[in-house]
């Protein structure tokens, strides 16, 4: 029992908690349930009320009293707590009006709960019912939380098992086992650990550890959604990496099908259909096949192959050699693989004949293509002598395996004009 005092013009009137004698009446009743709806619309919380065991009231004044009340609730875990209350109420005339000053938890008898240490021995206690907010408050915390750190794309889907274990004071730490739905479409079991510190007020979360609990079958598997984000990395990373081993300048333009493969809980394969437009302005289909691996918060990858597929309106692909010859003007002339063909005929030329001649330009060039992954090309140039005369030429180039080796042959060359 605590006392206060306050002065006044006259003299000091003391005021002090009294003792209630009976908390079984109405009133205190309705009290008590005012205070519980209250902290539970400030706090989002789902306290059930169960009973008042003891309480005091102080006066104020005439019309006004401050309740101290010790209350038994039931929380979302189905314990029955033991709380203190305070409670201001005015009676202006005939209305009540009232105010929740403060809401603490004391002790629970049984439980850790309470100005206590933390317990010496690890107790996991099951989780009556999964379904209460705050524990998919919880489980939806740590799939979001997981995604920031790791750069995920997981998707909370339900919740199947859960446990927490009394921390001390108003702390709880939780394990759940959740699902989740990956970017593959994927749902896999996931385990997480969730501390939350001062669970009666601001409910401070923190993402202890997440780990995945279980494994689809190892097989290419399709996927169902290559338009997800992390699908669209992938396929982007492939033709990027595939642009710098080879020196190539594809253009990725979209993912049109795709499977993946699951080596290990942290490592995948994709094999990735890909549109990409070529510097010939082709836009034709690839295979990728691509490794991933996570590493905590990074992801490695590493292209493993690149294969060019059968392209509507080419013949590019496992074909044979088209049997009519059909040259196809070449839209960019700057680009540097139609440069590097033409620099390429000028220097077999000049071997030929013994020359020095420089390269001075392209201003016209065609391509035809001979089946699989190889193309023709027909390329006019201009070059200067060591007197600084300019002269043309028309050079035929075979490239085979062009998207990959390169490998050039001068089939012809000619003098245009000098």
């Amino acid at each position: 029992m605590s006392v206060s005092s306050k002065g006044c013009a006259q003299g000091e009137v003391v005021e002090k908690w009294i003792k209630i004698p009976d908390v079984n009446g109405h009133c205190l009743q309705q009290v008590a349930k005012f205070a519980v709806e209250k902290f539970n619309a400030e706090h989002g919380d789902c306290l059930i009320y169960n009973s008042i065991f003891e309480g005091w009231y102080l006066e104020l004044g005439s019309n006004n009293l401050k309740y101290r009340l010790h209350i038994k609730a039931v929380d979302f875990l189905g314990r029955l707590l033991i709380y203190e209350v305070v409670v201001f109420e005015e009676k202006p005339d005939k209305e009540r009006i009232r105010k929740l000053i403060s809401f603490v938890i004391i002790s629970n008898p049984g439980h850790c709960v309470g100005p206590v240490d933390p317990p010496k021995v690890d107790k996991w206690i099951k989780i009556p019912n999964l379904q209460a907010v705050f524990v998919i408050e919880i489980s939806k915390f740590a799939v979001h939380e997981f995604n920031i750190k790791y750069k995920d794309y997981l998707v909370f889907d339900s919740i199947y098992e859960g446990w927490y274990m009394e921390m001390g004071r108003d702390d709880l730490k939780f394990r759940l086992k959740l699902k989740a739905i990956d970017c593959l479409k994927r749902v896999n079991s996931y385990e997480a650990v969730v501390f939350v510190k001062n669970i009666l007020g601001k409910k401070i979360l923190i993402l202890e550890s997440f780990q995945l609990s279980s494994l689809v079958v190892e097989k290419w598997i399709q996927i169902p959604s290559v338009k997800e984000p992390c699908v669209q990395v992938v396929a982007e990373f492939a033709v990027d990496e595939f642009n710098r081993k080879y020196g190539n300048i594809l253009k990725f333009n979209s993912v049109y099908e795709g499977w993946y493969w699951e080596l290990s809980p942290n490592s995948l394969k994709y094999r990735l259909h890909i549109k990409a437009i070529d510097f010939l302005e082709r836009c034709l289909n690839y295979e990728f096949v691509v490794f991933e691996v996570k590493y905590q918060s990074e992801r490695v990858r590493k292209l493993v192959s690149v294969v060019i597929l059968v392209s509507p309106g080419h013949i590019v692909g496992p074909v044979d050699v088209p049997k009519e010859e059909k040259w196809i003007q070449i839209p960019n002339l700057l680009i540097s693989l139609v440069v590097d063909v033409a620099k390429f005929a000028l220097d077999q030329i000049n071997i030929k004949l013994g020359d020095s001649k420089k390269f001075d330009g392209v201003y016209k060039a065609w391509y035809m293509e001979m089946g699989l992954d190889n193309l023709k090309f027909r390329v006019h140039f201009k070059s200067k002598d060591c007197l600084g005369r300019v002269n043309s030429f028309e050079a035929i180039v075979l490239v085979k395996h062009f998207f990959s080796l390169k490998i050039m042959s001068l089939e012809s060359y000619k003098l245009l004009c000098s």
